[in-house]
């Protein structure tokens, strides 16, 4: 029922809370990270666009947080599969400006810009990029180094959404990283 002032509002009657996910306040990782990926489907998804697949993935993610998975692994594959479902993954198979296939095992550098690999050749015309570590691409977020796949899709989910998102920094302080989400111990 629409209200007086907004045609889009309804009035609330009656709610019933299917999951909790009591886990989530287990451990501030745990927490920060049931908010990003919920910042993450606010942020990137309309409202009232229907994402069926992209909801099951976010309670799924949820519920492993909640439990005992290993945290950036779920984000990890949360980010992929969010990016995947709002057309943004990128082209990680060959240059998206020469068109080069990626040889295996080689590192890259990845233009969120221009969405996608950049082999050495190409990635000199390019301000935007990110260097990537061998072999990454040769998995996925959900075989692969967690930490460098959550760290490659949080800078380009960054770089779609055009801003930084508020959860991100609490996030990163309780995983010890800094600001970008890269391991603050690491060269």
């Amino acid at each position: 029922v629409p209200s007086h002032g907004d045609a889009q509002l309804g009035t609330l009657t009656e709610w019933v809370q299917r999951e909790t996910f009591p886990g989530l306040r287990r451990e501030l990782p745990r927490l920060y990270g049931g908010l990003y990926v919920a910042e993450l489907a606010a942020t990137l998804t309309e409202e009232y666009d229907p994402h069926p697949a992209l909801f099951a993935a976010l309670t799924r993610s949820l519920a492993e947080l909640a439990g005992e998975a290993e945290p950036l692994r779920v984000l990890a594959i949360y980010q992929a599969e969010l990016l995947n479902a709002i057309g943004y993954w990128p082209n990680f198979e060959s240059c998206v400006d020469c068109g080069r296939v990626r040889p295996s095992g080689a590192a890259a550098y990845f233009s969120s810009t221009a969405g996608g690999l950049l082999c050495r050749d190409c990635e000199a015309h390019h301000v935007e990029k990110r260097r990537l570590p061998g072999g990454l691409l040769d998995t996925t977020p959900a075989t692969g180094n967690a930490q460098a796949w959550f760290e490659l899709q949080h800078y380009h989910l960054t770089h779609v959404a055009g801003r930084a998102f508020k959860t991100a920094g609490r996030l990163f302080q309780s995983l010890g990283r800094g600001s970008d989400g890269r391991d603050r111990n690491r060269c």
